[in-house]
């Protein structure tokens, strides 16, 4: 009898470890699926995942990153910033266009920035 609670109890203890796991791994849920949020939402939203859209307003560029300055530009607090890491051949957007991005929301000095490794979390619709 002892030995089939043992057994009971270890495939209890591996069922809630491959669950526990499984929500981990898919806590951020598929991208695609998520709602789109408005730009001006996105610093509501510091440390959440989202998909973030907006107006291009202004672009800058230091060696082989892309910062794009949605709603207002540069050095406007207002702003979201989308950091474009590691891409130097990145064609930036035009101002005007809507820049779209999906990452965890971030903060630095006082303005919301989503930063973008893998361009597939970025999306750029002419304007």
């Amino acid at each position: 009898m002892s030995y089939v609670r043992n057994i009971v109890a270890l495939l209890f203890v591996v069922a809630l470890i491959a669950v526990l796991t499984f929500l981990w791994v898919n806590r951020d849920g598929d991208p695609r699926e998520r709602k789109e949020l408005s730009w001006k939402d996105a610093r509501s939203h510091v440390g959440d995942r989202v998909k973030a859209c907006g107006p291009v307003a202004g672009v800058g560029r230091d060696e082989d990153d892309t910062f794009i300055n949605v709603g207002f530009d540069f050095p406007d607090k207002r702003r979201l910033t989308i950091i474009v890491w590691d891409q130097p051949k990145f064609r930036a957007p035009n101002v005007g266009d809507v820049a779209c991005a999906t990452g965890k929301v971030t903060r630095h000095t006082g303005v919301p920035e989503i930063d973008v490794e893998d361009l597939d979390n970025l999306e750029i619709r002419a304007g």
